[in-house]
């Protein structure tokens, strides 16, 4: 007996493909790397050369990875195997990987969750020509690792059955430990999947409650011998401290401009951002309300009632990963910002559930004219998303983003620090100069610490030991212009006291001690 193959389903496997590919051939100066791929990326390259989990300084010394849980730099280092240990190859490499398997997964649940798999194909078209999905999983980060396992352990708790086996219930586990292990914001995932299991109906609450203890159990564990780990090293599970500071209205707005932009790119201020946030929520609530009444006056399909279920693990995600940012911001880290690159899971996991819900309100499953208006906004999408992913792939061929663009390894000021520095360096892009010339750097000491949104206390002690080993012999303050006069950096004139120019390039300033 023949299987048969579905057309849309083919079709969304070479879209997927395609767009790795065509990922891979725009990013000649590797994929963007930023200051948290800094410390993702020399993990993955120090535990390669057996050094250990972590960074270097300048003395040799490892310090440990805590900041950052591990998958991501595991898994760039284990896909180094195939580049001779080249971790920005690596890098790039799984980054167009996964933003194929990203696109692929999304497309899949949507036909699973709609029975309509022409349905997934334009889910999948969406993601692939997504400013948003693109820019944030197509980068030196763990987004991309994070947002395939929440798609896959959301699907495992979805599709759980106690009856029929623990298959989905083992998937749902090691998805989301795998999750907690790659954003620590994937605690998040194991109260949607608690959720998920606590309120489904078609079994008792004893054997729920059963069920939900070894999945919390199986999906904590791996994170719990991770801080374990962390604490024995250093003192500190996430390298985080507890301590008050209130967001207050500029992060909300923030937070709405970034989604607004997801939907208005280019044509978004404050109030009109609000605007359209308020209404496309009321058009949400209003397709859920007559989604779920028509639900309750008929039988309904297995498949539906899994739909259902779905859009009830997305919502509470969705309204738990909304409160985790709201507690971050407020007690541990300050200097989140609520940017794309933050909110994308939300963009992912709201695309799903808008389209599972305005679906079957629209009774697109069984009505022509619920089709069109899903079709509808798809192209609409697609012809917002298309010119911007388009001009942000033209750029990233042509120049390249972060620390490894063409600008940056063309620069003259690389190249001499590259040929002829022997000492200490410091700078306010050390990341730049270690991916671009392999010599480490520190950083410039700070007087403000901006995740615990409080000063410093050890800044004219650092400022004191960096003006100390600046006169080692070979020693270089790397200043990358323009210096920005930002709250966490002293004035320039003061970082550069008692130091004179050694050379001034266009992008970069080189200070020395004098007599040299």
């Amino acid at each position: 007996m023949k299987t048969k193959v579905s057309l849309p389903y083919v079709l969304m496997a070479i879209l997927a493909v395609a767009g790795m590919v065509i990922t891979y051939l725009s990013t000649p100066w590797g994929v963007l790397v930023d200051s948290d791929s800094y410390f993702y990326l020399t993990a993955a390259q120090n535990f390669i050369s057996g050094a250990g989990l972590g960074r270097l300084s300048q003395a040799g010394q490892l310090i440990p990875l805590t900041h950052y849980p591990p998958l991501y730099p595991l898994l760039v280092a284990g896909f180094s195997i195939f580049t001779a240990g080249n971790v920005l190859l690596a890098a790039r490499i799984l980054a167009c990987l996964l933003f194929g398997g990203n696109s692929f997964l999304f497309g899949w649940l949507l036909a699973r969750y709609t029975h309509a798999p022409w349905a997934g194909l334009g889910g999948t078209i969406v993601f692939l020509v997504s400013s948003v999905t693109l820019s944030v999983i197509v980068a030196g980060l763990s987004e991309g690792i994070f947002l395939l396992l929440l798609m896959l352990a959301l699907l495992c708790i979805t599709e759980y059955q106690p009856l029929k086996g623990k298959a989905w219930l083992a998937g749902a586990s090691v998805a989301t430990a795998l999750a907690c292990l790659s954003r620590y914001v994937g605690e998040v995932v194991v109260l949607a999947g608690l959720a998920g299991l606590l309120l489904h109906k078609n079994f008792p609450w004893k054997e729920r409650l059963k069920t939900a203890l070894i999945y919390g159990t199986a999906t904590l564990v791996p994170m719990l011998i991770w801080y374990l780990r962390d604490w024995l090293l250093t003192g500190s599970t996430t390298n985080r401290t507890l301590v008050f500071h209130w967001p207050g209205r500029p992060a909300l707005y923030e937070a709405i401009a970034t989604a607004a932009g997801w939907f208005l790119p280019g044509k978004v201020t404050l109030d009109n951002a609000e605007a359209f946030l308020l209404v496309t929520g009321l058009i949400g609530v209003i397709a859920l309300g007559a989604w779920l009444l028509s639900a309750r006056s008929r039988t309904l399909e297995n498949t539906e009632e899994k739909t259902l279920r779905f859009a009830g693990v997305l919502i509470v995600f969705i309204v738990s990963y909304c409160l985790s940012l709201l507690i971050s911001r407020t007690f541990l880290d300050a200097s989140t910002h609520w940017d794309t690159r933050i909110l994308s899971p939300l963009y992912v996991t709201t695309e799903l559930l808008f389209a599972c819900v305005v679906w079957y309100a629209t009774w697109a499953n069984r009505a022509v004219w619920g089709k069109l208006i899903v079709t509808g906004l798809g192209l609409y999408l697609v012809w917002m998303n298309l010119p911007l992913s388009v001009a942000y792939l033209r750029n990233y061929a042509q120049a390249g983003y972060g620390y490894t663009n063409k600008a940056m390894q063309t620069s003259l000021a690389i190249a001499h620090i590259k040929s002829t520095q022997t000492g200490y360096i410091f700078s306010n892009n050390a990341a730049a100069i270690y991916f671009n010339t392999g010599k480490l750097a520190d950083w410039i000491p700070e007087k403000y610490d901006s995740v615990k949104g409080l000063p410093r206390d050890d800044f004219q002690q650092n400022l004191a030991l960096m003006q100390a080993e600046m006169q080692v012999p070979g020693s270089l303050l790397v200043i990358f212009k323009p210096y920005l006069e930002l709250i966490e950096y002293p004035p320039l004139s003061e970082l550069t006291q008692g130091l004179v120019i050694l050379k001034n390039y266009k992008d970069a300033t080189l200070y020395v001690a004098p007599d040299r």
